[in-house]
């Protein structure tokens, strides 16, 4: 009988995390492994997509309205630790996957009450966010040592969590993957996209595929294109995708500001990328921390120069240089000359679009990604707590 493997994540809206989650659940090996999904608030848009191919996603029985009446926090997360609790304890999972740090700690609470199940931890972002919750940093280490396994989506991460005293031969790396003929670009494909986007064909075309969040640095990439607009070609222009948590306004102020309308477009939160990596002649990012971004894999399967900030894996996607820049975070100056010298140099373009491309498909593939997963799940459930081979 397949292993059943409970994933738990805050939600199941669009970003990052919850797009790898959904391709790791996806592509499970299901005579192996039996994934379900908690999510600990309301399950989000892409939990139906889930659920349309046979995999139970629950949700705590009162968070639409919990959430619909904005309850205090901590009264929230209590709910949702009990009802974790529950879930183990009905269903039994023999390994409970907890992805970000909020279900890290949801589910490592309720399997000390639940006891059974096998703790394993995704982290995927720097720990920044520890230094606004003493609490999280405190609850995070203490649950080292009730966990099986840890893996950081970069080196930077696993490095950050062996600093913090994580057990190292319980430690792994494990890179995000992205299937590269999903995002391959002909020029059919540029051009219908750009004629539906009502882009010239020979528009010089930027995107960005972040959530608006202030961290993703949306306000350093205007400054920078404010610095150099009057040596950009005279017809540019900058997409921006993903969901507006609250700086939309600010930014769209910001555009105003630095005389740069007409130029940034802001799409809102898209399903579907393809399109608007289609249309793009580079991509950035350009986060003030990091864990290893989809969205710059994704760019680079579409054959895009990318131009990103030198934070979490960002510099072991992007080979400086030869599939693009990577820049200080924070630093306009020089990301506005990264942007510059792409912009103008077509050839280069090119050039660093097929090294990137080459590379996702050497180095960043879902199948490497996935295997490193299910080697990690059949040897917790084959071997003993200490001395187990592990993934290298």
């Amino acid at each position: 009988m397949p292993a059943t493997i409970m994933y738990v994540i805050n939600s199941l809206e669009v970003g990052g995390a919850e797009r790898h989650l959904v391709q790791l659940v996806e592509n499970l090996d299901r005579s192996r492994f039996q994934p379900m999904v908690c999510t600990m608030a309301p399950s989000g848009v892409l939990a139906p997509r889930l659920r349309a191919q046979g995999v139970t996603v629950l949700q705590p029985p009162l968070a639409d309205y919990l959430y619909r009446r904005k309850w205090p926090r901590r009264m929230m997360h209590a709910a949702s630790w009990l009802w974790l609790i529950f879930v183990m304890l009905r269903l039994r999972p023999a390994i409970v996957h907890a992805f970000l740090p909020h279900a890290y700690i949801s589910s490592g609470i309720a399997k000390l009450f639940a006891r059974r199940p096998h703790l394993v931890m995704s982290r995927r972002s720097m720990n920044n966010y520890q230094d606004f919750s003493e609490i999280t940093r405190r609850l995070e280490r203490w649950l080292f040592s009730k966990t099986r396994a840890a893996l950081g989506n970069s080196q930077r991460v696993v490095d950050q969590l062996d600093e913090e005293g994580f057990a190292p031969d319980r430690l792994f790396l494990n890179y995000n993957g992205v299937e590269a003929s999903r995002f391959a670009v002909g020029p059919t494909d540029r051009q219908a996209s750009r004629t539906s986007l009502q882009l010239d064909q020979n528009a010089l075309v930027m995107v960005l595929i972040a959530n608006l969040i202030p961290y993703k640095g949306h306000a350093d990439l205007l400054h920078a294109l404010a610095d150099i607009k009057d040596r950009l070609p005279e017809n540019w222009h900058l997409i921006c995708v993903g969901r507006d948590d609250g700086i939309g306004p600010e930014l769209e102020e910001t555009v105003d500001r630095l005389a740069l309308n007409g130029h940034v477009r802001w799409l809102g939160q898209q399903n579907d990328i393809t399109p608007y990596l289609a249309v793009a002649d580079m991509g950035c990012l350009v986060s003030h921390q990091e864990g290893f971004s989809n969205a710059i894999l994704e760019g680079m399967a579409a054959s895009l120069p990318m131009v990103v900030t030198d934070v979490g894996g960002n510099g072991e996607a992007v080979l400086n240089g030869s599939s693009g820049y990577v820049v200080p975070a924070h630093d306009r100056a020089a990301l506005g000359d990264a942007i510059l010298s792409l912009a103008l140099d077509p050839v280069r373009r090119r050039e660093m679009g097929m090294v990137g491309r080459d590379r996702v498909e050497e180095l960043f593939s879902p199948q490497k990604c996935m295997a490193r997963y299910e080697k990690l799940y059949t040897e917790i459930l084959s071997t003993a707590a200490n001395g187990w081979p592990g993934l290298s």
